[in-house]
């Protein structure tokens, strides 16, 4: 390989440490209501000793079953439930993503040292908001989601090529349906969330490997055995959900699904994209409404302007990726693997496309752009196949080169923004550390040992408020769009 072996094991180590200074240290000045609501969470099970709290709320037709709120639980023994705990969590998060990733990686034929190198790309986030959603609030529908594709990709490829010497393999064969079984019904005992990131884009693979495998005359019964592999576990889930687990008190958005006006598809358009470049690293000035876009100013001759320079030309390099093997390389011998998540990301993009724009389904909220955090990570995965199959490093000096202008510069911007905006000069020119923006409302509650306080904010409490009257708050939230603080 061209880059030295030791530089790569550098570079890995240089973003896990990145990414735990961002889990422990950084995230600490955007701590927000999202994020905390796995601590209220933990702490709703702690004090009533169940995992579904009679008294909680679920939002969005998610029932949480697998997700960061149960490392929580057990730290309450020992520390008080804040950021501390929820940095704790974020970082048993990781070494399970980091897990996941690995054991994609190395079942995918990637040379090890490639393995590295993705893994790097990966940990060190992205981009902000990838790194937000995916390492800082660790959403459940999104973080925890990554984590079951790459368990999912480590495993289905190897079912349908293994099928036809399935004794050879039993135990192989075993070990995988295990794995996707157990993942795909808890899915589905969440609620309609995977089928839509995960299983219909998995069942449209299997979809075009059938007609592929009848127009070349080969055999597709393996081919339907894991698609009814891959849809059977998940809706037993989902009917358990609706049999066993109807009694919680789940506000549902199952009926959502509304096509809208020729307007209203105009501003979802906006909303769209914004949300498609605010995850690619494109900064807007704040969450927006959607209705107008409202970049900053750089100059191009700065770091950042040469950032949003870098980030635009290598987004559109990356979005056309994907199109550009199916359409023009799709005939090559290509590694098994980047065809299913090229398949995967283009289906996974289009139904999103359709979902966002032409429904109410997700722009009804500007929260639902963080599926495109799932996008981006599977993008660039493509992107890193794609180098180490097209054997860059080993041709001229002129891939040697492409190669590290594609990626020196992204690792280098992601470390920045996981470590180095943690901090802020003073007006002395001092170091000093960001503050939350609540940080002054946490320090007046403490200081008038005022431990509850009641909000009006966001759309989630507007269904709190039709329910129940009231909302507690735990001090240490950090929220977004506070309105008032009631004594």
């Amino acid at each position: 390989m061209y880059f030295k072996k030791y530089y790569i094991v550098a570079v890995f180590m240089i973003s896990s440490f990145s990414l735990l200074f961002y889990q422990i240290i950084t995230y600490r000045q955007h701590f927000h209501s999202d994020a905390a609501v796995k601590n209220i969470f933990a702490q709703e099970i702690f004090d009533s000793g169940k995992l579904f709290p009679p008294e909680w709320f679920y939002g969005t037709s998610d029932v949480w079953i697998v997700s960061s709120h149960l490392f929580i639980v057990p730290l309450l023994k020992f520390i008080p439930n804040g950021f501390l705990a929820h940095s704790i969590s974020s970082v048993i998060f990781s070494f399970i993503f980091l897990i996941s990733s690995w054991f994609f990686l190395s079942r995918s034929s990637m040379d090890r040292w490639w393995v590295f190198l993705t893994l790097s790309v990966l940990l060190a986030g992205i981009s902000p908001y990838i790194s937000e959603v995916i390492f800082g609030m660790v959403a459940p529908g999104y973080a925890w989601m990554l984590v079951y594709l790459f368990v999912l990709f480590a495993t289905v490829p190897r079912m349908v090529l293994q099928f036809e010497n399935v004794l050879k393999y039993k135990l192989n064969f075993l070990f995988s349906y295990s794995l996707i079984f157990m993942i795909l019904f808890v899915g589905g005992l969440s609620g309609l969330r995977m089928f839509f990131s995960v299983v219909s884009p998995f069942a449209f693979i299997g979809f075009i490997l059938i007609v592929y495998n009848f127009l070349n005359n080969k055999q597709v019964y393996p081919v339907f055995f894991v698609i009814a592999a891959i849809l059977i576990p998940n809706m037993l889930g989902y009917a358990v959900n609706k049999t066993y687990l109807n009694t919680l008190h789940v506000v549902s958005l199952e009926n959502a699904t509304v096509f809208v006006d020729f307007g209203r598809v105009v501003d979802n358009l906006k909303i769209f994209a914004e949300g498609f470049l605010l995850n690619s690293g494109i900064y807007i000035s704040k969450y927006s409404t959607g209705t107008f876009f409202n970049y900053y100013s750089y100059n191009v001759f700065s770091i950042k302007g040469f950032e949003f320079v870098y980030r635009i030309i290598l987004n559109v390099f990356i979005f056309s990726l994907p199109w550009y093997i199916l359409i023009f390389k799709w005939k090559r011998e290509l590694n098994f693997n980047l065809r299913c998540m090229i398949l995967y990301y283009i289906s996974s993009f289009v139904l999103t496309f359709i979902l966002f724009v032409f429904t109410d389904s997700f722009a009804i909220t500007f929260a639902s752009i963080r599926y495109f955090s799932i996008l981006f990570v599977i993008s660039y995965a493509i992107l890193l196949f794609w180098l180490m199959d097209m054997d860059f490093v080993k041709q001229s000096f002129r891939y040697k080169f492409i190669c590290f202008l594609v990626l020196c510069p992204l690792l280098v911007f992601s470390w920045s923004h996981q470590v180095a905006s943690a901090y802020n000069f003073d007006s002395k020119s001092s170091l000093v550390r960001k503050l939350n923006k609540f940080d002054g409302l946490i320090q007046f509650l403490n200081d008038n040992n005022l431990r509850h306080g009641f909000a009006s904010f966001c759309q989630i409490i507007k269904y709190q408020f039709d329910l129940s009257g009231y909302l507690k708050m735990e001090y240490f939230q950090c929220m977004y769009y506070l309105q008032e603080i009631i004594i």
